[in-house]
């Protein structure tokens, strides 16, 4: 399944000044739908990605998005289908293995990680994310363009 998928409603039609208008999808969570096969290769991917196209390449950029990979699976073959409890799992499982692991070369650390999870599994769904300011539109065209990215690549595989 490509890119977007569904899940989260009205976010586009929100102003994110507007607290009121997303109260309850803050209070309820947001719910992941059932995890396709692919997701966990994918966010290791655009995790990478992102970390390469932000910053710099580095190889620890491939092992970080590997490792949330791994925590992202775990989570999600646990039940935990609501993002908050996806999220604690990929930052508490991030945090306690970031120094032996060896990410601190990374210029972000485990909850910036978990965040950009976070956020690409709400773009993904066809959601929308407001935390970057005015530049917002900017970012998130990038990460729409590294979802984008991973589906060529997924195609390419299947053909090739």
């Amino acid at each position: 399944p490509g890119v977007p998928r569904v899940g989260v409603q009205r976010c586009a039609q929100v102003d994110p000044g507007d607290c009121k208008a997303v109260r309850n999808d803050a209070v309820s969570g947001v719910q992941l739908p059932t995890m396709d096969e692919d997701e966990p290769a994918w966010l290791a991917f655009v995790i990478a990605r992102y970390l390469d196209e932000e910053w710099v390449e580095q190889p620890v950029h491939k092992e970080i998005g590997e490792a949330v990979a791994k925590i992202y699976r775990e989570s999600r073959a646990e039940g935990d289908d609501d993002l908050i409890a996806v999220l604690a799992k990929l930052s508490f499982g991030l945090k306690d293995m970031w120094r032996s692991a060896g990410f601190g070369d990374a210029f972000e650390g485990p909850v910036d990680v978990a965040n950009r999870v976070a956020e690409l599994l709400m773009l993904r769904q066809g959601g929308e994310v407001w935390s970057y300011g005015r530049s917002n539109s900017d970012v998130q065209q990038k990460m729409l363009k590294r979802l984008e990215e991973y589906e060529e690549a997924r195609k390419l595989a299947t053909v090739g």
